[in-house]
């Protein structure tokens, strides 16, 4: 029996008055008055334990490893232009042709240049190119069309390879709204695997989203945080 009685000594302070709130349950104490006697012995307090908000997965906002979306210069945002289009038809090109491009039809490939886009990376520029990866074609019809990594320059080696293209998207004349969703139709690499020649397959379907206040631009995706990305 004593040894009963030390077992009851011993019991953990806190669990104690948890033992008293049973009883006084039990025997039908009211229950505000309860309430007021938890209160003010600091039951409550002493069982309650904040969470841990690091097991809700949360990460600061500049933390390595968080990318950086980098939406390319609006004085580079390409218009849609009907006319000269390097279209494909056939088995092997199975989305259809628009009889629209981005670009000036003719002369040059549509370009966007990212200056400084991540630390160590001075410049990355992407390019809008055929399917088939025919750098001649410079006018990709907007039904079969890819943006890929022409070219990039860095002054510490491997910078460049922290941004990848994200995706191309349309975006309105007057207030660069971005029309969802974007244009993303699976990855594209035009040579050997690398930084250049990579890209995303940015072919619009259906057509009929390509409208006269559309605009092309596109999108890096670059890792190293928000401190270490400065968009152009």
């Amino acid at each position: 029996m004593d040894d009963v009685n030390n077992m009851d000594e011993s019991m953990d302070p806190v669990e104690q008055p948890l033992v008293g709130l049973e009883k006084a349950l039990r025997a039908g104490v009211d229950r505000r008055t309860m309430l007021k006697a938890a209160v003010a012995t600091g039951t409550i307090a002493a069982t309650w334990v904040a969470p841990r908000i690091q097991t809700l997965g949360f990460a600061p906002a500049a933390a390595a490893g968080t990318p950086c979306i980098i939406l390319s210069p609006a004085s580079e945002d390409e218009n849609s232009n009907s006319g000269k289009n390097d279209c494909k038809v056939g088995s092997s090109y199975p989305p259809p042709c628009c009889g629209v491009n981005f670009g000036n039809n003719g002369g040059s490939p549509d370009r966007w240049t990212f200056n400084n886009p991540v630390t160590g990376c001075t410049q990355i520029v992407v390019r809008s190119i055929g399917l088939d990866c025919n750098a001649a074609l410079v006018d990709p019809d907007a039904g079969q069309f890819a943006v890929i990594i022409e070219s990039f320059s860095e002054t510490t080696s491997g910078a460049c390879a922290k941004c990848k293209i994200m995706d191309a998207v349309l975006v309105d004349s007057s207030n660069r709204a971005i029309q969802l969703p974007p244009l993303d139709n699976g990855p594209v690499q035009c040579g050997p695997p690398g930084l250049i020649g990579s890209g995303v397959n940015a072919s619009v379907s259906p057509c009929s989203r390509v409208l006269s206040s559309s605009r092309l631009a596109v999108r890096l995706s670059c890792i190293g945080g928000t401190a270490g990305c400065t968009p152009p």
